[in-house]
């Protein structure tokens, strides 16, 4: 993405003038130049007319330091990272624009960041990476288990609390077998020793924001 700035030295050598960044925009007509449009900031906030026209309607509704949609992105930071001035979270990964852009350092234009299928979001509650697509929350390679019991071991870090069910058939639906596991990192673990039978069976894992490390996930602590 290109965007000149004003009176660069192509002006007069093509066609109408046409903004890189909103094709088909053109503010100077009567110019002529190779098809890029220069900046045009009457304003003097470092924020282009024609974005500001587009989401405010007019350059004189915002001076870029306002933050229209409160995600702790103001206007010229929407404009810099080309997100949605009035949308939180213009990915909608559950991150908000300003906590991608000032503190994860993920994209707020891409829900998944480092491309690994999970978003941005969801990485941040599993404790994972959200910029390496290495790092997942995945049940490690199991142990070789018994006919009555079988074990089961994830990456854990701390802030979190697990659940762990379990299921003979994805049609079926799953059984639980156990919650509120405190984290224990690096790595947490569940035996179940209450297996039928030689299976096969399916586990998953839930995992939950647990900032009092009492095992009780934040959404059901009434502390």
């Amino acid at each position: 993405m290109w965007l000149l700035h004003a009176l660069p030295p192509w002006i007069s050598h093509g066609g109408p003038r046409t903004d890189l960044r909103h094709p088909g925009h053109s503010n100077i007509v009567s110019v002529a130049d190779i098809g890029a449009d220069e900046f045009v900031d009457a304003d003097a906030d470092n924020v282009a007319d024609h974005w500001e026209i587009l989401c405010f309607a007019a350059i004189t509704n915002t001076d870029g330091t306002a933050d229209a949609d409160t995600d702790q992105l103001n206007d010229r930071g929407e404009y810099e990272q080309a997100t949605d001035p009035h949308d939180g979270d213009t990915d909608n990964d559950g991150w908000t624009d300003g906590a991608e852009v000032l503190s994860y350092g993920t994209d707020p234009r891409n829900s998944d960041t480092d491309g690994d299928g999970i978003i941005d979001g969801d990485e941040g509650l599993c404790g994972t990476d959200p910029t390496n697509s290495s790092s997942v929350f995945a049940v490690f390679e199991p142990p070789a288990g018994t006919p009555t019991q079988f074990e089961l071991a994830w990456p854990s870090v701390s802030g979190r609390c697990y659940a762990v069910d379990r299921s003979t058939n994805l049609l079926s639906g799953f059984v639980a077998l156990t919650s509120n596991l405190v984290a224990t990192p690096q790595t947490n673990s569940f035996l179940d020793s209450s297996v039928p039978g030689p299976g096969p069976y399916l586990y998953r894992v839930h995992v939950a924001l647990d900032d009092d490390g009492d095992g009780i996930p934040n959404y059901a602590d009434p502390e």
